[in-house]
């Protein structure tokens, strides 16, 4: 701001700084040696001198003059700045959008695998309810055979009426006994299906009276597990051992265990041997529901009243 004397209280005009560059211009203008010039940006440029008799007064004038210019810069400068950072930022958001967008992009794309795999075990699981429930149609056809079997022995035999017959009886459990001792023993290797592990592995198999075990060696003395035959049906053949054995299903044969519901699925190594196990384990399974008869018969006969009355009481 500058007025036309030092007493003057309205100013003559005023001049801005900002952008302005302070520039002195020593013995220029009359001869005039205390001289500097403001210019502007639009070439504007005002020329400004001092008393001859302060030299001083020129540099002092520059400096603040100059410090005047000096804060619009600094005020831009720190814009600029703050622009330059506002866009780092909003680079860093967009990439972490993009990045955010690609992990959604796995995850739909894991989520679809997942359903996929969902699907195919839903349709695996349908197929071996399918498969287990024909399975336990004929287990309950076989088990129903076996039951009209044994009525049908059970009704040809004599003891109906009143139970006397002691020694026959003891005479049928020692035939049994006998017919035990003696055709119920065989051993040779049959492949058996495991219960977890559904591969087929080579065991050691020893029928001795009612019970089958197997074995890892033939010296073993601890067997990898035991079957009772008197509580399981034989199936010889189904179409089940075909299908899952490929070539040579005729060499497959099935026990399942009533009782625990358990099946183990066998093959032979060829269709003799394996005839020979089916006819053995048959034998076997026969004469152990036989005996569990004739056992029940023989404590029976012991206890008063005819065979009917005892019936209806168990």
């Amino acid at each position: 701001i500058y007025y036309e004397t030092e007493q003057s209280e309205s100013p003559i005009g005023a001049l801005y700084l900002g952008d302005s560059v302070i520039e002195s211009i020593q013995g220029l203008y009359n001869s005039q040696v205390n001289c500097f010039r403001i210019r502007f940006p639009n070439s504007k440029s005002y020329v400004l001198s001092c008393e001859p008799s302060n030299p001083h007064g020129l540099k002092s004038w520059i400096s603040l003059l100059t410090n005047a210019c000096y804060p619009t810069v600094q005020e831009q400068a720190k814009t600029v700045k703050s622009l330059e950072t506002k866009v780092s930022e909003m680079a860093k958001t967009l990439e972490e959008q993009s990045q955010l967008i690609l992990e959604m992009q796995l995850e739909r794309s894991e989520t679809n695998a997942l359903l996929s795999q969902s699907r195919s075990r839903e349709e695996h699981v349908r197929s071996l309810l399918h498969v287990t429930n024909t399975t336990s149609q004929q287990t309950l056809g076989t088990i129903q055979v076996e039951l009209s079997t044994f009525q049908n022995r059970l009704s040809q035999m004599s003891f109906f009426g009143r139970v006397t017959a002691n020694d026959d009886l003891n005479i049928r459990l020692s035939c049994l006994s006998e017919e035990k001792s003696d055709g119920l023993n065989k051993n040779g290797w049959l492949y058996k299906r495991g219960l977890l592990n559904r591969s087929k592995r080579k065991r050691w198999f020893v029928l001795k009276g009612y019970t089958l075990m197997y074995f890892k060696e033939p010296q073993d003395f601890e067997p990898l597990g035991v079957i009772e035959l008197e509580n399981c049906v034989l199936n010889p053949t189904t179409a089940i051992n075909r299908q899952s054995a490929g070539p040579g299903g005729d060499c497959n044969f099935t026990l399942v265990n009533a009782i625990s519901d358990r099946t183990y699925q066998l093959v032979a190594a060829n269709v003799q041997e394996k005839e020979e196990w089916v006819d053995t384990i048959n034998k076997a399974i026969q004469l152990a529901k036989d005996e569990k008869l004739l056992s029940g018969m023989s404590q029976l006969a012991e206890l008063p009243g005819s065979f009917e009355e005892l019936a209806m009481v168990f």
